[in-house]
Parts: structure tokens; C-alpha cells; sequence
């Protein structure tokens, strides 16, 4: 067999030379190398001390215009073939309507406004309107005190002292005593009595009763009998906020602010003010001090006999006053508010025979005071 030669000639390529010699050396020998020369170079260039500077060049911008690609599929989609079934409805014949013809015609000449023309006669008419009108503002609604105030005014109370049971010690005041109650604290039959002779259409009038200015004088005229004719609201009106006077100016006001408050407030609320408000006679306003004043106990205790006389002094409270110098009219006012009871239907009679024979005890007229070492 034929020897193979192994002992091939060195090519004489200088980049395989290159290898053979990096390949003989080994790769960390000409990396030590490398780095010894690149450490000699950076001496150097200290040493010389020249500026190393490395730009790098800069290329011009080329600016490329792609073409524009209008490529646009069409997409050929198929088209449904469905028909929709024809529905036919049946024809409806409405009927007709025949409106008939509305002719008109103008009139060939209008009416020709005549000129407005101020006669004597009728500019005093005007002046008496007017004077009237400006009158009636400055006498009577310039200062009318607004009906609001009856809810907003602070009353004139009286001050009690109590000791730790409840006991009251003594009662201060000055020219008012006054102790307020609630309309649902009232007993009915003082309520009715009150109605009865002062405002028997209370409820049904709107602040003026032509029924009890009528009645009242038919009471002063042929019984002489004094018998008010003014409404509650009026006599709310006028204890409340106006002076009790007695003029015609007052009067009109009286009746213009009646107005105002039934319009403003309820029948019970305005009757509610009215008791809390009245004058009893003396220095007793309201019907709880009137109660504790003339029977000493409280309004929700008092019977028919005392609603009847307590109803019938605020119509004259000095003239029917027991503790006055007649007392035997205030058993005669009393006797006038029964018999308007019975009158007005809301007892019967027997009821009213029975009270005029109930005997009516008083409570003292002298100043208790309890314990003044602790009071005075």
C-alpha cells in the first residue's frame, strides 16, 4: 500500500502564517502583548502631550421618498337574495266631515274712537278718589300694626315663686297678672259660655258678624242690656294691638286687621290668643288667672255655674265684677250667659235652672304671702 505523506510544504499565506504563530503563542501571550503595546502607546502620547481629538464625520442627510402605495382590495361581497313578503291591508274609508262655511264680513267704516274729554264732574270724581284713597293710608293703614305681632309680641306674664314641693309662695306682677294655658285645657262648657255671649257665629264668620252687631243692639234697645257686638277676633284685636279707645279711626283699623288675622290664623289658634288675652277684671288677664283670682283653682276645674259668671265679665269686668261695689250684677250677667246657652242650644234648660240655684263661693281678697323671710 501506498504511504500517505504527511509532510506537507507551510503554505506561504501570510494570514495563516498569522494563526500558526497566535495559535503557537497561545491566546494569553497576545493578549499580553496587545495590552503592552497599547500601555507604550499611552505613554507616548503623555509624554508628547499631544491633544487627542476624535471626530466623528459627519454624513449628509439623504431624505427618501417611498411611493405611495394605493393598493385598495375590493371585496365583492354577495348580495342576499330575500324578498320580504308584501303584506296587503285592507283600505279604510274614513268618513267625512262637512264643516259648515263661516262667512264674515267686515263693516266697511270702523267706529272711530272718540277723544277722551275731562269734564268738571269728572275731575272732582277723580280727586275725591283720590283724596280718599291718600286719607285712608295716612289715617288707618300707615300705622297699622301688623296681625303677625300677636304671635310675636312677649305678653306680660307674672312671676310665681314655688318652694321644692310645689308650693306657691307668693305671685309678682305689676299692672298684668297673667298665666298662660292651652286652648285643649279649657273645659268645653267655658268655651261654649264664652261663645255664647260674646261670638255665638265665631266659627262660621270671617272676622265681621252683622248677626251680633244686630243682636247687641237689640239687647241695648229694648232689654237694656249691655251685650257687645264686636267679634272675638275685633276684641282680640283690640286688647291685643290696638288701644281700647273708643273712635271711628280705631274702629276701621280694627276691622282691617280683623281681616288680616282670620286670614292668617286658625279659629282655635284666635280663640286660644283671645283667653290668654282678655281682661277678667282688676288686674286678672286670662281665664287661668281669672280662675285663680275669683275661685282660686285652676279654669280645668271650674263648673257651669262659675264658666257662666266668668263668660260674662269681660263684656263689662268692673261692672259685673264680684268683688265691685254690686256684686248682685255679677249674678246677673251670669243669668245672661245661661239663658244665651239655652238660646244657642248647647244645654238645656233644666241645666241652666240648676246653675242659677248653685251657690258660688269666692276665694278670699287678701295677699297671702308664705314664707317672707324666704320671698321678700
Amino acid at each position: 500500500m501506498n504511504r500517505v505523506n504527511h509532510n506537507k510544504k507551510l503554505s506561504l499565506n501570510p494570514l495563516s502564517l498569522l494563526a500558526k504563530i497566535f495559535e503557537t503563542i497561545g491566546r494569553t501571550t497576545y493578549q499580553s502583548i496587545f495590552k503592552l503595546f497599547y500601555l507604550i502607546g499611552f505613554l507616548v502620547l503623555q509624554l508628547i502631550k499631544l491633544p487627542f481629538k476624535f471626530k466623528i464625520p459627519s454624513f449628509p442627510q439623504v431624505k427618501i421618498k417611498l411611493p405611495k402605495l394605493t393598493f385598495r382590495p375590493k371585496l365583492k361581497l354577495p348580495k342576499p337574495k330575500f324578498k320580504f313578503p308584501k303584506l296587503k291591508f285592507p283600505k279604510l274609508k274614513l268618513p267625512q266631515l262637512k264643516l259648515p262655511k263661516i262667512s264674515f264680513k267686515l263693516p266697511k267704516k270702523l267706529p272711530s274712537l272718540k277723544p277722551f274729554k275731562l269734564t268738571p264732574l269728572k275731575a272732582l270724581i277723580y280727586f275725591l278718589i283720590f283724596l280718599t284713597s291718600f286719607a285712608f293710608y295716612l289715617l288707618i293703614l300707615k300705622d297699622l300694626p301688623k296681625p303677625t305681632e300677636l304671635t310675636t309680641r312677649q305678653p306680660t306674664l307674672s312671676t310665681k315663686i314655688y318652694d321644692r314641693h310645689g308650693t306657691l309662695l307668693f305671685t309678682f306682677y305689676k299692672d298684668q297678672n297673667r298665666s298662660l294655658i292651652s286652648l285643649s285645657d279649657i273645659p268645653n262648657h267655658f268655651k261654649l259660655a264664652t261663645l255664647a255671649i260674646e261670638d255665638s257665629d265665631f266659627y262660621n264668620h270671617k272676622g265681621l258678624s252683622w248677626s251680633g252687631i244686630i243682636r247687641s243692639l237689640k239687647q241695648i234697645i229694648l232689654n237694656q242690656e249691655l251685650q257687645g257686638g264686636s267679634t272675638i277676633t275685633q276684641q282680640l284685636i283690640k286688647n291685643a294691638l290696638l288701644t281700647p279707645e273708643r273712635t271711628l279711626q280705631r274702629k276701621i283699623k280694627e276691622l282691617v286687621l280683623a281681616l288680616e288675622v282670620e286670614f292668617l290664623f286658625s279659629k282655635d289658634e284666635i280663640l286660644e290668643m283671645y283667653f290668654n288675652e282678655v281682661s277678667y277684671g282688676g288686674t286678672a288677664y286670662g281665664v287661668e288667672q281669672a280662675a285663680q283670682t275669683y275661685f282660686a283653682k285652676s279654669i280645668k276645674d271650674i263648673n257651669l255655674a262659675e264658666a257662666a259668671l266668668l263668660a260674662g265679665l269681660p263684656a263689662s269686668p268692673t261692672t259685673y265684677s264680684p268683688f265691685g261695689s254690686n256684686p248682685y250684677l255679677a249674678i246677673k250677667g251670669q243669668h245672661q250667659v245661661l239663658n244665651r246657652l239655652v238660646e244657642e242650644q248647647y244645654i238645656a234648660p233644666l241645666e241652666a235652672d240648676l246653675a242659677k240655684q248653685q251657690k258660688i263661693r269666692l276665694a278670699p281678697q287678701y295677699t297671702n304671702i308664705k314664707a317672707p323671710h324666704f320671698v321678700m
